[in-house]
Parts: C-alpha cells; structure tokens; sequence
C-alpha cells in the first residue's frame, strides 16, 4: 500500500506548455540562485511559467512541491518537503523522517522539524557543485496557517547556502518581515514584474496568434486585459474579442480576473463540440487525472486523443512526468467548469460521477481523493469504512500518523459520531492534551462495544493502558475496565481474542498481579502475535514483569527484541516506551556498558525532543553508573537533577523518589539524621498518590534503610518489614533480597540473632541464586557488612567475592574474605582503605584550534570531517574557545541562530546538541561518558574538570605572557610559538562573527612574534631557519610587504635568485589585484 500521506504527483515539475504565453523578458526575471524568491500575482499571471523559463537550465536541481489544502495539515506538509528535498536518499538516514514519525503534536513541535530538515539538508547538500531550488507551489492554499509561514521563514534563514527558497502564492504570503525584510538577498516579484507590457502584447498577437490589430484596437486589448496573461490567452480565441460595448458590459469595478475569465471561458468555448465539452466538465471532479481516470471511470473512447488535444490546444493544463503521466488542469479553468458542469448535470448524476470516481480510487489504495469524493458523493458511510480497514492495518505496523490526517476531512459532527475517527483523533491528542485524549478514547471505546467491533476495541483500550503506563496514573484503564465486553471479545476468537489476553496480561503486572502476570506470560510466549504494535507492547510489559519478579536473565534475552523491533525503529516515542522497559534490568545486572548505551540514548532523545520523560531516566542511569563506580557525589547530583526533570515533566511521584534515593546514598557523607525530615515530606507526598510498578514498596524500603542509618531502628523495622512482606506477597525477589539485605543489617544492629540469621540467609541464598549484585536502595555500608557476615557463616562466599569485586576490586574482595570480621564491625574503614589505594587517573585531551581544528585523545582524533554541519562543531569550537567560562543555552542559540525567533533558535540549538552528542559519543568523550569533553551544569556548558584539556591557543598565549614579561627576547619562547600557530584560529569558521574577532588578535599576536623572532635569526645568519619562518610567515598573511622584503632579501643571499624573481612577480601580481596598487618593495 501507498504512503498515505504522500501524493507523489504535487512533487513532480511541470512540464513547459508547448505553447506557453511569455515574453522574453520574464526569461530574465532575478530567480536564479537567489536566497529566496517570493513570486506573488493572482491567477493565470503565469507564475510557473516564469519559474519553469528562468530556470529550464537548472530543471533537474529543483525540487518542486505543489500545495493543496490539505497541505495545510502540518504532517502531510512536511512528509512532502522532506520526500521531495531529500528524492534519492534513503529516508531512514533522515533526522528529520525519523522525527516526523515520532512527533505526535508537530503543531507544538514543528520547530524540531524545521531544525532536522535543515540539519540534514546541511549535510547533504553542503559544499556540493550546483545550486539547489526548493519551490512551493500554490502557496495561498496553506497561506492561513502562520506555523508554515514561520517555516518558510527559518528555512530561509538556516539552509544551506546551496539551497535557495522559492515561494509562488495568488495571495500576500505574510513571509518577507521582520529580518528578512533587510535580507538583499531575497527577491520578491509581484503581478506588475509579471504583466505583458504593451509592446510584449502587440508582439504577441502579431507573432503567436497572427492577429493583425490597429492601434487603437491594441490599445484597447492591452487596456481591457492590463497585461494579464490568461486574459490574453482568451481573448486571441474568442471570435469577437474587441465588442464595442464597454466591459463587455459589466461594470469597471467589477472587472476583476474572475469575471473576465468566467467571460471569456463562456465566449471561448462557444462552437466547441457538445460531447467533448462535457468530458472537460466532468474531468473537473479530479484535482489531477491520467489516461486512466478517463478511460475507467469517464469511459472515454480515444482517452489518449482527448489527452493530445488537451495540451495542443494548451487548455490550461500542466503535464507531470510521472508514472502513469498526471495533468491538472488551471484552478481558474477548473473552477469554470465546475460550474459549467453543474448547469448541464443534474445534482443525483454529479453524485453518482464522485461515488463512482471515489470507487476507483478506494480500489487502488489512493485514501485521500477516495475519501473526499465519497463525502462529495454523500457516502460517508463508505468514506468512514476506508479510515477503519486501512487505520487498522497502518496501526498495526504502528504507522498511525499515516492515516490520521484524514480525520481532518470529515465535519465535526461526524467525527463526534464516529468511532474510528474519535479513535485516530485521541491518538493526535495523546502527548498533548491527555484528557482530551482519553475522553476521545473513551467514547470511541463505548461505540466500539455497542457496534460489537472487538478489534478496534482491543486497540482503543490498548492505547488507554498506553496512557497509563507514561503518566504511571492507572485511574483511566481503571475507568473503562468495566466496560470491556471480556465475555463477548473471547467469543470472536482469532486477533481481538488475542489482543484482549495481551491487555489482560498488561493490566494484570500493572496491578502488581505479578504471579498471576508470570502465568499469562509463560501462555501467550508460545502465541502468534500478528500485529506489530501488540507485539512490541507484549515484549515491553513481559520485560518490565520479568525484571519484577526478579528473573533478570529473562528479562536481558527480552531485550534485544525489544530493541531491533520495528516499531521502536520507526518511531521514536515507541521506542523511548521501550527502552523504559528495558533499562531497570541492565542496571540491576550491573552492566555498565549496556547501561550507557541505553543512557545515551535516553539522553539524545531526550535532547531532540526536549523531552523531560526521556532526560529524567538518562539522569537515573547516569546517577546508578556512578554510585556503582563509586562516584557518590556524582549520583547525588544527577539525582537531584533527576528530580527536577521529573517535576518539570509533571510526575510527582517519580520526583519524590528520586529524593528519597537521593537522601539515602547522601547518608553516607552527612549524618542521616539530617536528612530525615525531607525524607518524610516526600515519602508522604508519594503515600498520597496510586504509585504503580511496585514503586510504594520501593520508596517504603528505602525510608526504612534511611531511618536505620538515623539509628531510629523501630521504624526501620516497621517500614522494612512492610516493604519485605509486600514483595514477599507479590513474589518480587530481586527487591525482596534488597530489603533482606537491610533486615539483616539492621537485626546486627540490634543484636537480634535469630532474625539476622533468617534474613541473612535470604538474602545470600536470593543474591547468589539469581546472580543479583546490585540492590535499588543500597547503600555501601550495608552491602559491606552483609557480604561480611555471610563469608563468616560460609553463606555463599564466592558470591560475596564476587560483589566485593566488583565495586572495589579483587585485591579488596580477598582482603574482606580474609579479614571479614573488620569489615563486619567497621565497613567505614574498609571503604577508607580502598578510597587510599586508589590512583586518581585524569586523561589528557589535546585540542587544535589554530588552522585545521581536531581534538586528540591518546589514539583517538576527531577531525573536521567527523562533524555533521559546521554548526554542530561551531558549537564545539565555541565553548572550547572560552575556557574556563560557563556558556548558556541563551548565549549559544543567540550565537549560532541570530535570525530565528527564540524559540526556533533553542530547538536548533537541541537538534545540534543531539548530533554534537552522538558524535562526541562515537569516539568516547560524550557527556555521560567517564570522562568527557564537556558537559553541561547550570549555568552552561563548559569543559569537564575530569580531563586535563590542553589547548594550542591557551599555550600560545600562556607562552606569550611569558614572552612580554622578560626584558630580553627569549628565542625559544618565539619558536614555541610560531610553531604552535599553523594557521588563522578556526580558519574554517573565518565567515563567522564570534571567530573574527578573535582571528584578527592572535594573528597579530603571531605577526608581532614572528617579525621579532626573525630579528633575532638574520642577526646571527640563521639564513635556513629564517626562510622556513618567512615562508610560514607569508602563507599566513600573503600581502605583508615587510615580510616579502625580508623573504626576497634570504633568497638572494643563498643564491636563489630565479627563486626571488619568481616569488617577486607572484607577489606584486597577488597584491595589486587584492590592494588595487603595486606594493612598496623599497629595499629592491
């Protein structure tokens, strides 16, 4: 089936009428290469043709768009300018068709898009040969919608310098302000640039219609049609196109376009034959056709005929080269036979033509001209059954957004009638207006019942529990649950039957029904499940269970699938609900690198779509990596940055959480005391709420691991033992083992034997059985001592080895087997002495900011070449270059997108952000990296203390300092430094305003030095070191006279006088052309 979305035949060029009306000035029109180029005049004033003749040379370096109404709904708008900007390209490469998949609210995201295509467009047309021309044709169709306007606009402030914006509208199109109106190099042209002048209309006439006129009679023609190219057109046609009576009797006022057209069409097709003029007034019913809407559905004899006099005669017709050829006809002529059409056809037979044109189309997939002609046919019934077959299928692959936007053509009332469309109207709603949403899901839920559509229904609570999940609110499943007919749905059999199993399957480990979860999934993993979407949704909840449950193992063979599905392929909010079921279950394994990985992408999603629901579990991976490595001050502040993100994203819950953990691995810096207050305030705010996943325990276990490190060990044991019995219950091990952990601990404490050896003994049996080594609501203290106190009761102590080993090597591990009992009373120390023995290692990144920029680590060189878009290692750049300063989000998006509105310019600056990360990623310096290049803290971006980062600028100046402080010139000192300056700083980026500044100092600095640095070699003779220096020198700045003499002067003293001629005449050449005089060699 088709992209629905897409209608290939707005992308193709017109082809050039055989006999197109133009002058030949408009060949000459100022189109070509232009930033942009805003074509304005109403119709039949022969926009396309001018764009067609002025760029026939450069024909296969457009890429055309023709705008139709529905091109007005942002996701059709830009699925066609990315198809036809990037034809040729394989899609899935694109940032921005990825995007474009994964954004449900492009109305509040369309930034974002605007930011990926130009993004792409940078590197794929960057730096290339020819100049590149995106049209937009019929701007006035979407004119009324400010957010493509607003596109246009950053489009043609932030492409490439290779693409030129080309905007053709009947209407003013609210472009040209603001900034751009300074912008020379923009074209704009309105009807007056396009109107026959009266000279061009007597050539016409005489030439191309051999119309012989006296002078008044042109002077007549020219006024009455005011150079107007249809107006024209007609009037050569006509028998009688100069009547004596005035306006051809309308009024001067009246005399608009329109009416002259619906005039002239009225006289030019007087004489025409009957039975061909009404196949030209039913051929209105298509926006475009082919040889095959006039043979199947008209049932023309001689379609091909009709088709060869229609562009003989020019019958205001555009030809498109497509596969079959399309044609449309002129809106203008269209509309008139519109109209022609009704006045010869009854209302019941232009009916029948529409349903029977809206059949054909339904037979060969094409939804959205299907669709309309059936609402034009009054068959809504047929128009209704299109969106619920084919919105089936499409949702099954998880391809929504394909059929969405055909809600869009039904009226309000139908939608509010109508099941399927309520259903694709909640799922257009889903990250933005989550009530709205659910009511619509709701109520197409109740219609689906009573029309007993099993199916649907299955999918429409599917994506009810969907909402539940993200908000981690389980009040709306829990709403609509009742009404699920389960009796009825079983009956059907085949996919609702399965579909109602996966959502029970989901609402029960929502419900923390974990036993009976185990048991559905161990049935249904032998099940064929053949929509996609219910399939990935299936993996993702059977992970989440089996990370549960503890069964770790499962979970990680679970997880590959859910990440190489095509679902998450597809879509990026499908895919970040999957990584959310996948990551509990890497970190609970301790495995960092997989860990990272998932971060990473956490993080880079969570930047492109400014996603605080993304960012904030990046956060949590990140603050587990490094408490696991040891680096609790690290986690304590990505904890508390976690929280934040979870605030802003508006889940109290997960933000309370985040502080508790947050309080409880600081207890082990501050006195825990002190941090119980705060504690209990979140605790309470979470005890409030419905928190799903396990989640109240979860929180319970760590207050009671809090209140034992605050001695308070009563309530230690009343919320540890509730937090044990609730996963005791639930069968939930891997967090029972965790909380047997703390009992133990806290029954030493206590001095309460018999329970410290019963908890004990669960904890070392769960641990090793199942290989758990990390606990949710450790702390190290308590894993020191109960890894003690089961090595000196032989509980497993190979597995006690290995946990110690892996937090703090094997030297310790063996260190605590043999001295377990100082461990057991002291875990402080033990912890002390392994913090002593540890190196501190602080790598070493050198980066080149003088002539071509790289950054090396050990081995590993990033080089320009890496960079996505200059931009992207603008960035970069940017922030290397101010060293030791804090740069903001504000300053860089002011920075690098000064043209773009602030909005725009910050989600640029996030698409940029994205790339910068992957690639800072791919060679190991990334921001969750161990040791990355930079990083961002509160008040920026800046470079990252864990690295000793050396760059040649902030050496050539530390050496120059140096220099200006002695009284002597140190020769040295001077080498040093033109060594160090092999070329302009930056001088890739020399264009840029923030680089020139800086460009213009440090070549002076060099100048300065080198002159210096030659004094000294000439006075000793150094002849050989002085002509590599000079020869750098001129390289450097090419038009120093001074420089030149000296150079000149070398050459001649070792005898390489051919040399200095040559080099002589090289530079008076150079310098005469760039200075406009002959420079002053005084000493030759």
């Amino acid at each position: 089936m088709q992209n629905t979305l897409l209608l290939k035949s707005k992308l193709i060029i017109p082809e050039l009428p055989k006999k197109a009306l133009y002058s030949e000035r408009i060949k000459s029109l100022p189109i070509n290469k232009k930033r942009a180029v805003i074509i304005t005049a109403p119709g039949g004033f022969g926009k396309t043709t001018a764009v067609l003749l002025s760029l026939k040379k450069e024909r296969q370096y457009i890429h055309w768009y023709r705008l139709e109404r529905e091109d007005a709904f942002l996701p059709v708008f830009y699925s066609h300018v990315i198809e036809t900007l990037f034809s040729g390209v394989d899609k899935t490469t694109l940032d921005c068709y990825r995007g474009l998949s994964g954004i449900s609210n492009i109305s509040e995201e369309y930034s974002l898009i605007n930011a990926l295509i130009c993004q792409d467009a940078w590197e794929y047309f960057s730096d290339k040969q020819h100049f590149h021309y995106l049209v937009l044709d019929d701007f006035q169709n979407i004119v009324e919608n400010p957010l493509i306007s607003e596109t246009v606009r950053y489009f043609i402030a932030n492409m490439p310098i290779e693409i030129g914006m080309l905007v053709m509208s009947r209407v003013d199109t609210s472009i040209f302000t603001g900034k751009l109106a300074l912008n020379k190099n923009i074209t704009l042209i309105n009807e007056d640039d396009l109107r026959f002048t009266r000279q061009e209309t007597e050539k016409l006439l005489l030439n191309t219609y051999k119309i012989k006129s006296t002078t008044e009679e042109l002077d007549r023609i020219h006024e009455f049609s005011e150079g107007w190219i249809a107006g024209l057109f007609m009037i050569s046609h006509i028998d009688n196109p100069l009547p004596y009576q005035s306006n051809y009797g309308l009024e001067a006022d009246y005399a608009t376009e329109q009416t002259l057209f619906n005039h002239f069409f009225n006289e030019y097709l007087k004489g025409m034959d009957v039975d061909r003029l009404q196949i030209l007034a039913e051929m209105s019913i298509f926006p475009d056709f082919s040889y095959n809407e006039l043979d199947e559905i008209l049932q023309v004899d001689n379609a091909l005929e009709m088709l060869e006099w229609l562009e003989k005669s020019n019958m205001y017709i555009q030809k498109f080269m497509t596969q079959p050829v399309k044609y449309r006809f002129h809106s203008l002529f269209r509309r008139e036979l519109e109209v022609y059409l009704k006045k010869i056809k009854s209302e019941a037979y232009i009916k029948t033509l529409y349903a029977k044109a809206a059949h054909y189309y339904e037979k060969n997939e094409d939804l959205r001209p299907a669709v309309q002609l059936y609402i034009a046919a009054d068959q809504t019934n047929k128009a209704l059954k299109i969106i619920s077959i084919f919105g089936a299928q499409l949702f099954a692959k998880g391809q929504p957004e394909k059929i969405m936007y055909l809600v869009t053509e039904f009226p309000e009332n139908i939608i509010k009638g109508d099941p399927y469309l309520l259903f694709f109207r909640g799922l257009m709603l889903l990250t933005t207006e989550i009530e709205e949403a659910y009511d619509c899901f709701k109520a197409a839920l109740l219609m689906l019942r009573y029309q007993k559509d099993m199916s649907y229904l299955m999918n429409t609570f599917g994506m009810i529990l969907v909402m539940s999940f993200q908000t981690n609110d389980f009040k709306y499943a829990k709403d609509v649950a009742s009404y699920i007919p389960k009796f009825k749905v079983a009956l059907s059999g085949g996919i609702p039957l399965k579909k109602l199993l996966i959502s029970g399957f989901i609402n029960t480990v929502a419900d923390e029904k974990l036993i009976l979860g185990n048991v559905l999934s161990k049935m249904m993993a032998r099940m064929i499940i053949p929509e996609a979407i219910w399939d990935y949704s299936f993996l993702t909840i059977r992970a989440l269970l089996f990370y549960r449950i503890g069964r770790l193992k499962s979970a990680r063979k679970i997880l590959d699938q859910i990440l190489e599905h095509q679902v998450g392929l597809l879509s990026d909010q499908w895919r970040i609900i999957g990584l959310v079921g996948c990551y509990s279950t890497l970190m609970l394994m301790r495995d960092i690198e997989a860990s990272k990985k998932l971060m990473t992408e956490f993080a880079l999603l969570g930047e492109k779509y400014d996603s605080d629901f993304s960012r904030s579990f990046a956060l949590e991976i990140s603050a587990v990596i490094k408490y696991q490595t040891r680096d609790i001050v690290g986690a304590i502040s990505d904890l508390e940055e976690e929280a934040a993100a979870y605030s802003r994203y508006g889940s109290p819950i997960f933000t309370s959480g985040a502080m508790i953990l947050k309080y409880l691995w600081e207890a082990e810096i501050v006195p825990a005391q002190t941090l119980l207050e705060k504690a209990e305030l979140e605790f309470a705010n979470i005890s409030k709420q419905y928190a799903g996943h396990g989640y109240y325990e979860f929180c319970q276990g760590m207050m009671g691991a809090l209140y034992k490190a605050a001695g308070n060990y009563e309530k230690a044991e009343d919320f540890l033992l509730s937090s044990y019995n609730e996963s005791f219950n639930k069968k939930a091990r891997q967090h029972m083992s965790t909380i047997a952990m703390h009992l133990a601990d806290l029954y030493y404490r206590i001095n309460c034997t018999k329970l410290l050896k019963k908890y004990l003994n669960i904890w070392a049996k769960l641990s090793s059985k199942n290989d758990y080594v990390f606990f949710f609501g450790m702390d190290y203290f308590t894993l020191i001592r109960a890894c003690a106190l089961a090595v000196e009761k032989n509980l497993f102590p190979e597995h006690m080895r290995k946990i110690i080993g892996l937090y703090f090597g094997s030297v310790h591990s063996e260190r605590m087997v043999k001295n377990s009992g100082i461990a057991v009373t002291d875990p402080n120390s033990f912890i002390t002495a392994c913090c002593e023995s540890e190196e501190k290692v602080q790598k070493i990144i050198k980066v080149t900011l003088f002539g071509n920029f790289s950054i090396q680590k050990g081995e590993v060189i990033i080089e320009n070449k890496e960079w996505k878009t200059r931009k992207i290692s603008g960035i970069l750049k940017y922030i290397l270059a101010h060293s030791g300063k804090s740069i903001s989000r504000e300053t860089l998006s002011g920075v690098f997108w000064p043209d773009s509105d602030k909005k725009a310019a910050f989600t640029s600056l996030r698409v940029a952000l994205y790339e910068l990360r992957k690639t800072l990623d791919r060679f190991g310096m990334g921001f969750e990296d161990e040791y990355p290049l930079i990083i961002e803290e509160k008040n920026g971006f800046c470079i990252s203390s864990k690295n000793l980062v050396e760059t040649d600028v902030e050496e050539f100046c530390r050496l120059y300092n140096t220099y200006k402080s002695q009284t002597l010139p140190a020769e040295d000192l001077l080498t040093q430094m033109t060594d160090l300056y092999t070329g302009d700083f930056l001088e890739d980026n020399s264009y840029d305003e923030w680089v020139s500044l800086s460009q213009e100092y440090y070549k002076a600095i060099y100048i300065e030095v080198s002159h210096t640095l030659l004094q000294l070699l000439l006075k000793k003779d150094a002849l050989k070191e002085a002509e590599s220096i000079l020869e750098k020198h001129m390289r450097i700045d090419p038009y120093d006279e001074k420089a030149c003499e000296l150079l000149l002067r070398v050459y001649q003293h070792t005898g390489q006088n051919a040399r200095a001629n040559s080099f002589m005449r090289q530079f008076e050449k150079r310098f005469k052309a760039e200075m406009g005089v002959k420079p002053n060699l005084n000493s030759l």
